[in-house]
């Protein structure tokens, strides 16, 4: 016990006194990437990239969107070149039919053991796994379309188009609507509602640009409808259930009857949160700073508890049960985005970070923490 008050004493110290602040994170950031121990590091992420496991494809997600962040808060495009490596990695694993004048498509099977969670996926393709990782690829394009020399660095519309329009033609096919894309929850339509979004923006084709517009519109029209005004202290907040409210396609309406609504855990909450931030800074749908400022309100006012050092595992501050039980601190992915737009969150998320940097040093999400945080103190400083 000593020792790990000791250890957190000099990590405090080193907040307080690194040079510029935030090289402590990007020095964790670059160190974890280049640890040959750490299954974030390049070369196992790399690794990952090429089995063709969508299984993996979460971990892939984390990561790239780590890098993205790194390089939008450094300008340093080592950052890109590390994902360029990752997701020509997925996209050659996948690849079905070379490109010899018709259009290439792709395929991955998920490869899940039988005590883990989906294991009923098992050897097949898994919409929900590729929808987690498609949205950071298109994140990846849509940055390297910003550069003005893109150093050898491609963006492959076709790639992220080819996925999108396997599950698309599937979903019209067995619903006559974007049913599969849309989903059973709000965090798992929110993966193809950012992809609809880049592709908007990144697809010239102006029929497709119709397809992209009705699918994150309809999503984005159909999240506003669940989310419910409350009072938080005198503040506003968002509060809503994973399940949707009322149902808006196919597939939801036959699923109505037999689904029991569900408040929205904080961990998979990150994807709302995300959507919503990136609807706002590539000006598409109607998310406003209001709305930003509701789900940040949110978490400060309900889910983080600042006597306890500890979130809520529900955006309504209530605990899960079971498995999923104190998971409520895993807000890289989205929530902890929100500190660019409310600088009273830093505090909250360095004072969890310096009671849990073991526990978050050693996670899948150790990554996009660091870049997080470097981000934040590149711009604001400490």
């Amino acid at each position: 016990m000593k020792f790990r008050i000791f250890a957190y004493a000099i990590l405090s110290f080193a907040f307080i006194n690194a040079n510029g602040q935030s090289s402590f994170f990007k020095s964790r950031f670059n160190n974890t990437l280049n640890s040959g121990n750490s299954y974030n590091s390049k070369i196992r992420i790399k690794k990952y990239s090429t089995d063709g496991n969508t299984y993996n494809f979460l971990l892939l997600g984390y990561y790239l969107n780590a890098n993205n962040m790194m390089y939008k808060s450094t300008n340093d495009i080592s950052y890109l070149e590390n994902n360029a490596d990752v997701i020509k990695g997925i996209r050659e694993s996948g690849l079905q039919n070379p490109k010899n004048g018709n259009s290439a498509s792709y395929r991955w099977t998920a490869k899940i053991k039988s005590n883990q969670s989906n294991y009923s996926k098992n050897n097949q393709e898994f919409i929900l796994y590729e929808g987690y990782v498609f949205r950071y690829i298109a994140e990846y394009y849509y940055l390297v379309s910003k550069l003005p020399n893109k150093s050898g660095l491609e963006v492959d519309v076709d790639f992220i188009k080819a996925d999108f329009f396997k599950w698309y033609k599937l979903s019209m096919s067995s619903f006559g609507d974007d049913s599969l894309l849309q989903s059973l929850r709000t965090h798992m339509g929110s993966h193809w509602a950012t992809l609809a979004m880049y592709l908007y923006i990144l697809d010239n084709n102006d029929a497709d640009k119709i397809i992209y517009k009705k699918v994150y519109s309809k999503y984005s029209n159909s999240l506003r409808a669940n989310l419910k005004v409350v009072d938080l202290d005198g503040k506003k907040g968002y509060i809503w259930n994973s399940t949707w409210d009322k149902p808006f396609t196919k597939y939801l309406v036959d699923k109505s009857k037999k689904t029991k609504s569900e408040i929205q855990d904080v961990s998979h909450g990150n994807h709302i949160v995300q959507f919503v931030l990136d609807s706002y800074e590539l000006h598409l749908n109607d998310w406003s700073l209001t709305d930003i400022q509701y789900f940040a309100n949110t978490l400060k006012y309900r889910i983080w508890d600042d006597n306890l050092n500890k979130f809520s595992d529900n955006v309504d501050g209530t605990s899960l049960v079971g498995k999923y039980k104190g998971s409520g601190w895993k807000q890289s992915d989205g929530w902890m985005k929100l500190m660019m737009y409310d600088r009273t969150l830093y505090p909250i998320y360095k004072k969890f970070y310096l009671k849990n940097a073991s526990i978050i040093d050693s996670s899948s999400l150790n990554l996009q923490f660091y870049s997080n945080f470097t981000k934040y103190e590149n711009k604001f400083g400490k």
